[in-house]
């Protein structure tokens, strides 16, 4: 293995132009996506929101009660509950994988594709959306709801910050395994292959799958660390002595959001696709150089 800073700094710097190139596209199609999702949660919430006027609020009550008392039993539960919101968000998440797809194989794509891989390979991103629950989201429930078991109450202090780390370290791992399936079913792979062929190239290739991932981290700690930190020193109720640093901390934080809107959430999902594809041998457009003027 050759990889060293360079390299994922290459693979960073030609997403990121990629990514700036198709700017236009990539915000239309996250645009739609968040419209088409927040229409799908809605219809799906009003279940949910049903169940708690009727009850009263003693159903989510006795739920919380219940999972002192059986955490494996309740976390089973709420992933069960959960799975219907997890499809649909990994149904669109794996659709703009669709679109990145075209982008990384020509140079550019069309902003509406995402709609027709949304509903041409629903079933596909549905059943790995599921599967991912279970690998990244299941055990961290479990391993949670157990410890508050284990502790008679809610996590603190020390047991607070092991439980964080666990989950940090757990969604590291298992999402940098598993970064390569959605990338694997655009290009044609079934859900089992896709998962096989992700775990295959993330362990044979792990500096590049997880190099890129830690500079994707260390993107996002830079730009959300100074509103963590801000909340951290002052907390809640002290925002009001501190008028001139809040400007900043949220000045900072608006332009982080419209960044990752617009650049780094596109450059992210580019430079997972550019890896797939280079890995699987498959076609990455490259930009014809620009012509020099004949003098």
């Amino acid at each position: 293995m050759s990889t060293d800073f360079g390299t994922i700094l290459d693979d960073l710097k030609s997403s990121f132009r990629v990514a700036k190139e198709n700017i236009g596209t990539f915000f239309l199609a996250n645009l739609g996506m968040i419209v088409l999702l927040a229409v799908m949660l809605f219809i799906i919430g009003i279940p949910f929101v049903l169940l708690t006027l009727w009850t009263g609020g003693q159903f989510w009550l006795g739920l919380a009660t219940m999972a002192y008392m059986n955490p494996i039993l309740i976390g089973s539960g709420i992933l069960v509950m959960s799975i219907p919101f997890s499809v649909i968000f990994f149904t669109a998440f794996g659709s703009m994988f669709g679109l990145t797809r075209d982008v990384v194989e020509s140079g550019e794509g069309k902003a509406e594709s995402v709609f027709s891989w949304f509903r041409s390979h629903f079933m596909s991103f549905a059943s790995a959306g599921i599967i991912l629950s279970l690998i990244i989201v299941f055990p961290m429930i479990l391993i949670g709801l157990i410890a508050v078991y284990l502790n008679g109450g809610p996590l603190i202090g020390l047991a607070a910050q092991i439980n964080s780390v666990f989950n940090f370290v757990w969604v590291f791992i298992t999402f940098g395994l598993t970064s390569m399936v959605f990338p694997a079913i655009v290009n044609g792979a079934g859900v089992q292959d896709a998962f096989v062929q992700s775990f295959k190239l993330s362990i044979s290739r792990f500096d590049r799958v997880f190099g890129l991932l830690s500079s994707i981290f260390v993107i996002t700690l830079i730009t959300l660390l100074p509103m963590i930190a801000f909340n951290g020193m002052f907390g809640f109720h002290m925002y009001q002595y501190f008028n001139l640093l809040l400007i900043g901390v949220a000045a900072w934080s608006f332009i982080s959001i419209i960044l990752w809107i617009l650049l780094i959430y596109p450059m992210a999902l580019i430079a997972t696709t550019r890896l797939y594809h280079e890995f699987s041998g498959l076609s990455i457009h490259v930009p014809e150089p620009a012509e020099l003027p004949v003098m």
